[in-house]
């Protein structure tokens, strides 16, 4: 079992990453490093697959503001996404895998220039999110999750038609289906900017 509390390193890695601190964060990904790789059990990777998946991110988000390294930034980000889905699944956990695929396709893929693949991908991403999300054996926590990112993926897919003013009918449907989400109705202001976003390009 771990020494430390990775639960409480992975929210500081969350929270520097978020913050952009990311030499913050690197000091802390080493830390959780060495404490799990010399126990390789499930339950580290998981925490394993929770660590890429930030490191992912942060490599996106640095894409952003660097324009002279975006590309080296987004495939490095793509291949922490394919690893942190990897541990995923080692871990049993098929949404933390989910949810890194999505922001695959609703992120990367628009970046690189494939926002039609991008958009595929979202959907097949949250057509088996919602089919988690439903069934009767998933937990409470893996349905809320499932839920959450079933939206989110509704909102990445608002947002790469929006930029590419694409069809208005498909993001009509997805403001439908999103409203039916039981996360987005709790919480619709987490996703607010993409869905009146999406609602102003359909009145244009």
């Amino acid at each position: 079992m771990p020494n430390i509390d990775t639960n409480a390193l992975l929210a500081n890695v969350e929270q520097a990453r978020r913050g952009e601190a990311y030499e913050a964060m690197e000091a802390i990904a080493r830390e959780i490093c060495d404490e799990v790789l010399n126990d390789l059990s499930i339950d580290q990777m998981r925490v394993l697959s929770r660590l890429d998946y930030e490191l992912h991110m942060a490599a996106y988000q640095q894409s952003l503001t660097d324009p002279a390294n975006a590309q080296v930034l987004l495939h490095q980000s793509q291949r922490l996404a394919a690893r942190s889905m990897g541990e995923a699944l080692f871990a049993g956990d098929e949404v933390g895998a989910l949810i890194a695929q999505e922001n695959v396709y609703g992120l990367i893929y628009p970046a690189l220039g494939k926002w039609r693949e991008g958009v595929v991908g979202c959907e097949q991403s949250r057509e088996r999110l919602e089919e988690i999300a439903t069934n009767v054996s998933t937990s409470d926590v893996d349905e809320s999750r499932a839920f959450r990112f079933a939206a989110n993926a509704h909102c990445h897919c608002m947002r790469m038609v929006v930029a590419h003013k694409g069809s208005k009918s498909s993001v009509a449907f997805w403001l439908t289906e999103i409203a039916k989400n039981p996360v987005y109705i709790a919480k619709p202001n987490d996703f607010r900017t993409d869905v009146q976003a999406a609602q102003r390009y359909i009145q244009e």
